[in-house]
């Protein structure tokens, strides 16, 4: 290990178990949300989808995504946050999941919209977590 890389580890070696913790649960999350990126891809080359259903369906997760803000923070408040990202985290992988037995467009806009709603419910229980 080089300079640089004694560098790097003295500083993140005082950073606390907990913490970790929660950047994995973030990090657990962001790679559930990248489906975004390909999502499209997948709609119109594979599921032959014409563009504006594509639109349509990844819109879904924008407005998912605009609402699971709110859902995040009342169940936060009301149930914790630990329950909140166990809840988000779970049904994100289940919702993910379901993107490979879906066949109709009207599927795909709901996966999609439990998609977003489930992503970000995750990041107000994570930043409560950490304050």
């Amino acid at each position: 290990m080089g300079w640089m890389g004694i560098i790097m580890l003295k500083a993140y070696q005082n950073i606390p178990n907990k913490l970790w913790l929660l950047i994995a649960v973030l990090f657990l999350n962001r790679m559930g949300s990248t489906l975004l990126v390909f999502i499209s891809v997948y709609l119109s080359t594979v599921k032959h989808f014409d563009l504006p259903t594509v639109g349509g369906i990844v819109a879904m997760y924008g407005i998912g995504s605009a609402l699971g803000s709110l859902l995040g923070g009342f169940l936060s408040q009301r149930l914790g946050a630990r329950f909140t990202q166990c809840f988000s985290l779970f049904l994100l992988a289940a919702t993910v999941l379901c993107i490979e037995i879906a066949t109709l467009p009207s599927h795909f806009y709901v996966i999609l919209f439990f998609a977003g709603l489930f992503s970000q419910s995750l990041k107000p229980a994570n930043t409560m977590s950490i304050i």
